[in-house]
């Protein structure tokens, strides 16, 4: 499904996975994770949410609601926006060749930035695994 405006319209997508599939055809060298949130918008457990958890089963599921995934929104923001959304934690991790890195120290960094620089180190370690 096309995004428009870099919009993610809720009622569009029944799934959990559906939604981070929606974000990784935006973002391929990132990824988000949902997670139960504690009041605060942290993890509260250790384990993501499945795949096929219906979104409308999440805390603050509304079908209306919209999230803004532009280019120009920073990691913060969006973990922000999804917990005031839907009432959960997300985490977001930066694609390193074969392993995915949960973002933590760079959350100020735009989407853009972060998938550019993922997209970069993947290239760099398919290039170092051809020529050794």
């Amino acid at each position: 499904m096309e995004l428009q405006n870099e919009d993610i319209k809720i009622e569009q997508y029944p799934v959990v996975g559906d939604l981070q599939n929606a974000f990784a055809s935006r973002y391929p060298f990132l990824k988000i994770d949902f997670y139960e949130a504690d009041n605060s918008g942290r993890v509260a457990k250790p384990t993501p949410l499945a795949s096929t958890k219906k979104l409308s089963q999440l805390p603050r599921y509304d079908a209306n609601a919209v999230l803004d995934i532009s280019a120009d929104r920073t990691i913060a923001e969006i973990t922000e926006a999804f917990f005031t959304t839907l009432g959960v934690a997300i985490q977001v991790s930066r694609k390193s060749g074969k392993v995915w890195n949960v973002i933590t120290v760079t959350e100020n960094w735009t989407l853009k930035t972060q998938n550019s620089a993922a997209e970069f180190i993947s290239s760099l370690m398919k290039i170092s695994q051809i020529n050794p």
